[in-house]
């Protein structure tokens, strides 16, 4: 076991380690998806044992391609980009790319390939470099085992003098920023979508920007977080610059959104072979009858559950809703005992919160038709259609192949007389008794049943896809190693 490992055995060694002296706490509740925070380094070589020059010509010279679980493919343009910011003929500014398989026709290493681009001004990028060098592997296993709860990736950014790889841009996933060697400007913008997901990313024009709101330059030994949805850019001037940016990723299904999709679910899972199958799976209402199964699918028919969790994804997804973006606030889902603890009533109310707001955009502003065209516009889509829940996917399906005819007769549906069946089968999943009047004790907010068995399902759920996910991601460290092995070896030998 490394040193490294030793000092991020636990979640409080962990967030020490990225973080210092910051509370955790107050980053939580101040910090994370709402603004960005700059912390100065305790010395500039804090992260030294991280990675370094050496370190990037040992991978350059040895890594496959992380997108291969074979470990056969070499790195393509996926694991390694060659970039540098450039203007268009429209005006704006772009990101520039050689192609990686120019490196084949230069007739040298890729590394060689590599040392002449940057020298003309190009930053050097490689992603997913925790499942190459083992010193991230430990750091990103731990940031997401013990303080995020969330998969971790590492891409490391190497610029020279006087240079700037992207534009200003934002990312979907929440980044933190670890400098290693030299300096870089940056430049922090507002948020034209706060807490995108991954298929709301765009390019924003430079009129939509706004003013900087703050320009800082981040020394060795630093560290910066910012949310998905802010806008920023980095620049070198009289040196080089070496940083690693840890990408966050905070999937949909453990979002308050995939809270509400998945506490419906479940919430069927309680009607006892009594119950009236027309109580949960249809409206009572001539005017809200979905589609007949003829209509729309031989394989599945339409239910007013599977229009409203569809609903939740297009209210989620407009720019004045980004509450339900947001990420369930309990945190170490590696730790049964820990993450059932965490499940709070703070949790469980923002979520029975958001149900009522759920219903009041409805009634206020929306519409069968808006879903349906929400669905049509993104069910092709992959970035979306992976991250939905499985029980989702052919909801998609099926709404992107509706017919012209179809929609219109869906879009004729009164919404009005549809709200109180949307609201009942809302009040079973998020509390007992009238929906209008909010828990005013502890007794009462305990009663959110269905609420707190979703969300120890989805601390379960998490805990699976730490043990899928890190131990592919050792199986891939495991091949990169063995190859900087023996490429160190080879190297000795013609010394």
């Amino acid at each position: 076991m490394s040193l490294l490992s030793d000092q991020l055995r636990t979640s409080d060694q962990s967030w020490k380690y990225l973080f210092g002296s910051v509370s955790k706490s107050d980053f939580f509740s101040q910090v994370w998806e709402t603004q960005y925070l700059h912390g100065h380094g305790v010395s500039p070589t804090a992260f030294a044992e991280l990675f370094d020059i050496a370190a990037m010509e040992a991978v350059l010279n040895t890594s496959p391609s992380a997108y291969d679980v074979s470990g056969a493919s070499s790195l393509s343009d996926r694991d390694v980009k060659l970039v540098r910011r450039t203007k268009g003929r429209d005006g704006e500014w772009w990101s520039g790319m050689l192609p990686i398989s120019a490196a084949a026709g230069a007739g040298g290493s890729f590394a060689a390939f590599a040392r002449s681009a940057f020298n003309q001004g190009f930053t050097l990028v490689l992603n997913r470099l925790n499942l190459r060098w083992t010193p991230l592997y430990e750091l990103c296993s731990a940031l997401s085992q013990h303080v995020f709860g969330y998969r971790c990736d590492v891409n490391l950014y190497f610029s020279p003098a006087n240079a700037q790889g992207f534009e200003a841009h934002f990312d979907w996933m929440e980044s933190i920023v670890i400098q290693l060697q030299g300096h870089k400007q940056w430049s922090i913008y507002g948020t034209p979508i706060r807490l995108p997901r991954a298929d709301q990313k765009y390019k924003p024009k430079s009129a939509e920007i706004g003013p900087v709101l703050q320009d800082l330059v981040m020394a060795p030994g630093d560290v910066l977080y910012f949310p998905s949805g802010m806008v920023h850019e980095a620049r070198t001037a009289r040196d080089v610059s070496m940083h690693l940016t840890i990408g966050i990723e905070v999937d949909v299904i453990f979002t308050y959104t995939g809270v509400l999709m998945l506490a419906l679910n479940r919430s069927m899972e309680r009607v006892t072979p009594s119950a009236e199958p027309s109580a949960w799976l249809s409206v009572p209402s001539s005017t809200c009858t979905p589609l007949s199964t003829s209509e729309l699918s031989s394989s599945s028919r339409w239910t007013w559950l599977d229009m409203l969790q569809l609903s939740i994804l297009e209210v989620a997804s407009r720019r004045s809703q980004f509450a339900f973006r947001r990420s369930v606030s309990w945190l170490a889902w590696s730790d049964t005992a820990e993450a059932t603890a965490a499940i709070d009533n703070d949790s469980l109310l923002k979520a029975s919160s958001l149900a009522d707001e759920l219903m009041h955009v409805w009634a206020r502003e929306s519409s069968i038709s808006a879903t349906i065209r929400f669905a049509a516009e993104f069910s092709s889509k992959a970035e979306l259609i992976d991250s939905l829940a499985g029980e989702l996917l052919s909801l998609v399906r099926m709404f992107s192949g509706l017919t012209a005819s179809e929609r219109t007769e869906l879009g004729k549906i009164d919404v009005t007389e549809c709200e109180a069946s949307f609201r009942r089968i809302l009040n079973d999943v998020t509390r007992s008794g009238d929906p209008t009047v909010p828990p005013a004790d502890a007794a009462a907010r305990g009663s959110h049943e269905v609420m707190r068995a979703t969300l120890q399902y989805m601390a379960a759920q998490g805990r699976e896809r730490h043990r899928d996910h890190y131990k592919a991601d050792r199986a891939m460290l495991d091949i990169n190693m063995q190859r900087q092995a023996r490429y160190a070896q080879s190297v000795r030998s013609e010394l």
